[in-house]
């Protein structure tokens, strides 16, 4: 398929070493430039990207990418990472390591000279797609690993369990509590048995209530036959509710 739009196919037996497979292919590269792309470059991000050869200073760039999935607040949303991805054909650069391959400048025995390029893609596609909620969601979960809190609100939409799970860890971020802890209460009548998020309410009534208060309330919430709450159930006993009762007083949400 390669071939027959028009690209140069270099065929290399593959020896357990992914540096080995990407320097391959830089020896047979021709440009000023090499860019090694990824299934999400999509054409119109070719603009955003001309611009940057023109700068002197660098000998490459770090593009961030943004994998979704996972099983954890931090992992639910995203896992954010930087990698080269665009630098200059100076016969001085090369990857290093087998695998998790890094480029380095192997000539002079250092690091290549670098620069991070600024391309928010998600930003220009909605500014064009204004009413794609799902892209929405996915500008608030790179907000929310970038800390930026009160901009991941405003931006992630109302739609999915995850999502309104995420506006509400923002509010607790924020120290917005009241707003944080309505806003799980909210998710938990939407979705009963979501044990995530009783969780998350344990560990803010415990340090801001009375432990004989928060047992109350969760003898009162927390199905204890349901063995996605057991894990919580053992919890409200542990010891670890009087340690932490004895840390600063904050008001009441109870």
């Amino acid at each position: 398929m390669a071939e027959s739009l028009g690209a140069r196919v270099i065929h290399e037996k593959w020896q357990d070493d992914f540096s080995k497979a990407r320097n391959t292919a830089i020896e047979h590269a021709k440009s000023d430039w090499i860019l090694f792309m990824d299934a999400e470059v999509k054409k119109e991000d070719v603009a955003k990207i001309l611009p940057l050869l023109n700068d002197d200073t660098v000998e490459a760039y770090i593009f961030k990418f943004v994998n979704y999935g996972g099983s954890n607040v931090s992992d639910d949303f995203a896992q954010i990472h930087y990698n080269f991805k665009l630098f200059r054909n100076n016969g001085k650069l090369k990857y290093v390591y087998p695998i998790h391959e890094n480029l380095k400048n192997v000539a002079d025995d250092r690091e290549p000279i670098y620069k991070k390029a600024d391309i928010t893609m998600l930003s220009d596609y909605l500014l064009k797609n204004p009413n794609d909620m799902f892209q929405h969601v996915n500008l608030g979960v790179e907000y929310f690993n970038a800390g930026e809190y009160r901009k991941a609100n405003t931006t992630a939409g109302t739609g999915s369990y995850k999502t309104r799970y995420m506006i509400a860890f923002c509010y607790e971020k924020l120290g917005q509590l009241h707003d944080a802890v309505q806003e799980y209460t909210k998710l938990l009548i939407a979705k009963p048995g979501y044990g995530q998020v009783f969780r998350k309410l344990f560990e803010i009534f415990v340090k801001n209530e009375k432990p004989g208060t928060v047992r109350e309330f969760f003898d009162k919430y927390v199905e204890k036959t349901n063995p996605a709450n057991q894990e919580i159930c053992r919890f409200i006993t542990h010891p670890y509710i009087i340690v932490l009762q004895q840390q600063t007083k904050k008001p009441s949400f109870l």
